[in-house]
Formats: C-alpha cells, sequence, structure tokens
C-alpha cells in the first residue's frame, strides 16, 4: 500500500474488495458492521454499499466498479500497487510501464530461471515477485510479497516457488487468458520456447508441449522437430497423451 495509505485501514479494505482479494460476503459483513464506513464513503457511496445483493455477480462486479472510483479518488496514489491483486496478471504494454514505473529491481533469480526477480516499489516499498514471459504471450505475472519475504529473498536468498519453471509460468499466463499467436509457425520464440522446456523437463511429450505452447498436436509436432535439430533437445514425439 501507499505510505498515505497506511493509517487509513478502511480504505485498505475497500482496496482489498475491489481487486479481488476479499470475497463479496466477508465483505458485506465487514460493510455491515463498520462503523466508520460511511464517513469513509459518504452518504451516497454508503448507501450503495450496503444495499448491494453481494449474492448477485452482476451486482457485485458493479459495486467493485463504484467502489474504484471512489478508493481512486479517495486515495494519494503516487504508484499502482494498491490497486493490484495479490496475484496480479498485466499484459505487456503501456498498462505495464503504468505499474512497473516505480519498480526497483533487488535481485534476480539466476540465469536459469531469467524471467525470475524481486522487485520492490519505490514509493509504497511493496515487495513483489515478478515473472517475466517477453517471449511468448507478453505477460507480466505479480505476486505479492511480505517484507518478511522480501528480505529473505535478499539475505538467504530464498525464493517463492509460484515460478519456478517455464512451463509453470506458460500456464498461469494461459490460465489468465494470455495467449499470443505467432503468424509464422515455426516463429523462433516458439522454437526457444520448447526448447527450453524441453531443457526443463528432458522428454518432455508431445502433448504437454501442445499445451503449454497453446498449439494443436501436429503443429507442436513441427515445432518439437525444428527444436531437437536446432537445440539439440530431446522431445517424446510418440507421447501424444498428457
Amino acid at each position: 500500500m501507499n505510505r498515505t495509505e497506511q493509517s487509513n485501514p478502511c480504505l485498505e479494505i475497500i482496496w482489498k474488495f475491489v481487486r479481488g482479494d476479499m470475497g463479496p460476503t466477508e465483505f458485506e459483513q465487514w460493510a455491515c458492521s463498520e462503523t466508520g464506513l460511511e464517513d469513509q464513503l459518504g452518504e451516497v457511496y454508503y448507501l450503495e454499499t450496503v444495499s448491494t445483493d453481494y449474492s448477485n455477480k452482476n451486482a457485485v462486479y458493479e459495486i467493485r466498479q463504484s467502489l474504484g472510483v471512489h478508493a481512486r479518488e479517495a486515495s494519494n496514489l503516487r504508484c499502482e500497487c494498491i490497486t493490484l491483486s495479490d496475484f496480479a496478471d498485466i499484459g505487456m504494454g503501456p498498462d505495464t510501464d503504468i505499474v512497473l514505473r516505480t519498480f526497483e529491481n533487488r535481485a534476480r533469480r539466476g540465469p536459469a530461471l531469467w524471467w525470475l526477480s524481486a522487485q520492490q516499489c519505490s514509493e509504497c516499498e511493496q515487495w513483489w515477485l515478478m515473472a517475466a514471459d517477453s517471449r511468448l504471450n507478453d505477460v507480466v505475472l505479480l505476486k505479492r510479497l511480505s517484507p518478511k519475504e522480501g528480505g529473505q529473498i535478499l539475505k538467504e536468498h530464498w525464493w517463492p516457488e509460484d515460478f519456478d519453471s517455464f512451463e509453470k509460468l506458460l500456464q498461469c499466463g494461459r490460465e489468465r487468458g494470455h495467449n499470443w499467436r505467432f503468424m509464422d509457425p515455426l516463429d523462433p520464440s516458439l522454437i526457444w520456447t520448447a526448447a527450453d522446456l524441453a531443457r526443463e523437463r528432458p522428454g518432455i511429450g508431445v502433448a504437454d508441449l501442445a499445451k503449454s505452447l497453446n498449439l494443436d498436436i501436429p503443429h507442436a509436432e513441427k515445432v518439437a522437430r525444428k527444436a531437437m535439430q536446432d537445440e539439440g533437445v530431446v522431445i517424446d514425439l510418440e507421447k501424444k497423451d498428457t
């Protein structure tokens, strides 16, 4: 959170709900019992909040949007950390630049895990585990870390295991709707990624390769053959079932 929001726990909880880190039922219970909420929200936002049907998905979406407007108006945002969910995904582009402008790289996982780093916001000092897939799906994945976890990375070289394999990184990005399609069926990025997956898991089956690359089996076979030829990796072309 921003330093300016550290003394406003009510606004912090509103942000947690807006960004999806607090469920509708829990938020409703809190909102109906929080004595200072009307002072925080004002009459219009307050009545909207306490009268919402939190069992209705559309109503929950609408109140999150509405409270998001209020939260931005009420916050002195010098960074975007408080607006990000505890596990956030951002497509690479202008939105990435807005979020990452205050991030400072504090540690890298190492050449073998080139996509992984520990970042800290220069404004609010929030720690993030950052995994950047700039090769296949153009997505940045972020996991919020505690100050203790940030310190463990720096002092003890201890890293969370969330994105410790490229296969896991691709899966997380895909599950969150990030999938880039290449015009060239044998684009070098596909070949390099297939080779990295095979080095990470020697003998990986073509079905698992297809799933990670979001390709059909025939296309994945062509990519696999090219990767084996150019990069000297081992891929099981007979294993077509996951």
